[in-house]
């Protein structure tokens, strides 16, 4: 597995989203996906900081990824 160096490392942006309904990506390494506000911290939320597309701002409530596909009754 390849060390990630600091050069690497995209820096966050300094402002918190404030958005009502936002609308969450986050870069996981293997690409950026889609994530939702959801109401339980979530292992993926604990390692990765999840951006607004709306705003561009940090969310750092819990969310979930949002896996294409899923059912919807079917989520934790």
């Amino acid at each position: 597995m390849a060390r990630r160096t600091a050069s690497k490392v995209k820096p966050l942006p300094s402002v918190e989203c404030g958005c009502e309904a936002p609308q969450l990506q986050v870069d996981i390494g293997l690409g950026v996906a889609d994530a939702e506000p959801c109401e339980a911290l979530t292992p993926l939320c604990a390692l990765y900081v999840a951006q607004c597309r709306l705003c561009g701002g940090t969310y750092s409530k819990p969310w979930r990824r949002i896996i294409p596909g899923a059912r919807e009754g079917k989520r934790p």
